[in-house]
């Protein structure tokens, strides 16, 4: 067993990002669990990723609090607290805050 204090969680900046920080709770790269990351993230006011996708990864995003907005390109869907988008391994997703938020994230297999 291993835990995991958020205090302790390493930190990052997701490439292709601006104005998120996440903190590396469960990670490939800092704690070898290649088939799942849990990430979670602070998005300041107006925090946002670029349209990206992850070709061999499924992502959850689970809205903890604060607002977002998530898209594919072409449809926008408003989230609010306690709210998740499920996106398939491949599909093309941008997320980002209205306000200060917070959002959880599950990747599997694991991303970082």
């Amino acid at each position: 067993m291993k835990i995991v204090r958020f205090g302790d969680a390493p930190t990052f900046e997701p490439r292709g990002h601006a104005g998120v920080l996440n903190h590396a709770l469960v990670s490939t790269q800092w704690h070898q669990t290649p088939e799942v990351s849990v990430w979670w993230g602070r998005f300041g006011d107006g925090g946002a990723s670029d349209l990206h996708r992850h070709p061999g990864a499924t992502q959850v995003y689970v809205v903890l609090a604060g607002t977002f907005v998530v898209d594919d390109g072409q449809t926008e869907h408003r989230l609010g607290a306690r709210d998740t988008a499920i996106i398939a391994a491949g599909d093309p997703h941008r997320i980002r805050a209205e306000g200060d938020a917070e959002v959880m994230v599950v990747t599997t297999p694991g991303l970082r």
